[in-house]
């Protein structure tokens, strides 16, 4: 009777550690799967922004919209919608992917500085909030 009770112990522990194993891995592959999925959306934005010339880049695309090309309001913006991904599970957003850039109209001597820096220095970077 204790080798059946420690038989079943032993195995009960063998399968919890196996489910949780199997729950980390279906974790990972889809964080990995949203990983892809931002990455591929980020890829696609970086190819729209290029379309509208470095020099007007941070403005159509920055978070402040006051100083968009066609006046307030009518830029893009720094938000864009990851295809396929859920909305953010703490703020709902439909868009949860934001263009970041190494400056802001905060600082605009850093700005202009970097608007006039070879194509080798110029950077797009986006950063994925995807839950």
């Amino acid at each position: 009777m204790l080798e059946l009770m420690v038989a079943i112990a032993a195995l009960s522990v063998g399968l919890l550690g196996f489910t949780q194993a199997l729950v980390t891995a279906m974790r990972a592959q889809r964080m990995s799967h949203e990983q892809g999925l931002a990455l591929e959306s980020a890829r696609r934005q970086v190819e729209v922004m290029k379309t509208a010339g470095f020099a007007n880049v941070f403005r159509q695309y920055n978070r402040h919209r006051g100083d968009d090309l066609a006046g307030p309001g009518t830029a893009p913006g720094a938000t864009f919608a990851v295809s396929g991904s859920r909305a953010h599970p703490r703020s709902g957003s439909p868009n949860p992917a934001t263009s970041s850039f190494p400056c802001s109209p905060i600082n605009p001597e850093r700005c202009a500085k970097t608007s006039r820096a070879p194509s080798s220095e110029r950077r797009w970077t986006s950063t994925s909030t995807t839950g």
